[in-house]
């Protein structure tokens, strides 16, 4: 289950990037996506503010571009629908591969810091973090890739790496990275290869499926055609021939490949996937990652993450975490200090699979739990798991414009230690101390 919702810029950073302004005039019924163009996006309408309307045609789409958000799949949605973010994709995936619209690709999305490649591209935003090697996951790659590959389908793209680019690669940066805002999505950590084999594959299907019904049209004809001939001049040619033909194909084709594939396949595969993974010997645990992001959906560093389990740990300067170790079963994740807990979310974990939780650090939810209080080590040191400094906020992540650390009660202590101090002093010159 997701639920942080936050405004996390996606490609685009705000207050960094020009971008056009909408016509005021223009209808916000009118502007406003209500069905989806990929089958399987569900709709989330960006702001009529936050694109341009065009009703571009087929031909005018001309490439796609990849970005990664910086942040939550759900504070990507939530931020194109503001009305005062002034940027929107007009798609965006989430880690387990869900596909939300927000954007029709009829209109011109304000993503990628170049007018011109708005003007003839669609963006895909994924959700996540450039420098997180395990941001990509499979599910997340092969939506991607259906998606893409059906863009390209309906709109005539070759599906190459000159018209399917990265944000990184988008013109207009006087230096290293994309665009205006000299972006560097979706990283080193995006693997093109493998993405590009994908959309390959998934046209290839598209194309398969148009053949397929082709040919199904033509054998029916076909069949027709030759049963009226058999009936009239070939009936016996066609006894001989199908007959002899479908045994030679059964026996040699059907058996051979019940026995040689079927068989094989289930001993290898079955038996060996039953062995393996169904009794866990070699898949082993699962891992448990996410991030912590703050209620306005910047990532939190230094944040305690526990587990039911007893696992603890303290997220990145992304607010990346992860547990790699976690025995299957069901879970529960939290967010809070030491001491403290939290609103939990709860995850069944599979041998093998790593299962996504975004957690949301905010004041609050906290609630102080006496049993939950770590004491200190007999050697004075820092308790396991223990936050040794405030949690910063990586505004700098998303906005790429400042990064400023929360304040709380080390911020309040550093202060009154402070005024303690001046007042100590001022009191030893009153009375006339050195």
């Amino acid at each position: 289950m997701r639920t942080v919702i936050g405004i996390m810029v996606a490609g685009v950073t705000l207050g960094c990037t020009e971008v056009p302004v909408a016509d005021p005039l223009a209808s916000v019924e009118g502007l406003l996506l209500t069905e989806p163009d990929h089958v399987s996006a569900e709709v989330e309408p960006a702001c009529s503010s936050n694109f341009t309307q065009a009703d571009r045609e087929a031909g005018a789409v001309e490439m796609v571009v990849i970005h990664t958000v910086q942040g939550s799949y759900a504070g990507a949605i939530s931020w194109f629908a503001n009305c005062s973010a002034e940027v929107s994709a007009h798609y965006v995936i989430s880690h387990e591969g869900d596909v939300t619209q927000c954007v029709a690709e009829s209109d011109i999305g304000w993503h990628a810091g170049h007018w011109a490649t708005n003007v003839a591209s669609v963006g895909i935003e994924h959700e996540g973090f450039v420098d997180d090697p395990f941001n990509y996951t499979d599910a997340m790659y092969e939506a991607s890739a259906a998606l893409t590959a059906d863009i390209c389908w309906r709109h005539g793209i070759a599906p190459t790496r000159e018209l399917i680019i990265g944000h990184d690669e988008v013109p207009g940066c006087p230096y290293s990275g994309g665009g205006a805002g000299c972006h560097t999505d979706p990283g080193d950590f995006w693997d093109w290869d493998d993405y590009m084999e994908r959309v390959e594959a998934h046209i290839s299907a598209l194309e398969a499926g148009l053949s397929t019904g082709e040919e199904t049209a033509a054998e029916e004809t076909g069949a027709e055609t030759g049963a009226e001939m058999g009936e009239e001049t070939g009936e016996e040619t066609g006894a001989e021939t199908g007959a002899e033909t479908g045994a030679e194909m059964g026996e040699e084709t059907g058996e051979e490949t019940g026995e040689e594939t079927g068989e094989e396949t289930g001993e290898e595969t079955g038996e060996e996937t039953g062995e393996e993974t169904g009794e866990g010997d070699v898949a082993g645990p699962g891992r448990v990652l996410g991030y912590v992001v703050d209620v306005e959906g910047f990532a939190v560093s230094g944040a305690r993450v526990a587990l039911s389990t007893g696992l603890e740990s303290l997220s990145a300067d992304d607010g990346f975490y992860v547990f790699e170790d976690v025995a299957p079963g069901v879970v529960e994740v939290m967010a809070a200090p030491p001491g403290h807990t939290s609103d939990v979310e709860t995850v069944e974990v599979l041998p093998g699979q790593d299962h996504w939780v975004d957690l949301l650090w905010d004041e609050a939810l906290f609630v102080k739990d006496p049993a939950g209080e770590v004491s200190p080590p007999p050697s004075g040191g820092t308790p396991p798991g223990a936050i040794t400094e405030e949690p910063v906020l990586d505004e700098g992540a998303s906005s790429g414009c400042r990064s400023t650390s929360r304040g709380g009660a080390g911020g309040a202590a550093v202060l009154l230690a402070l005024f303690l101090t001046v007042a100590r002093f001022r009191e030893t010159r009153v009375l006339g101390g050195a």
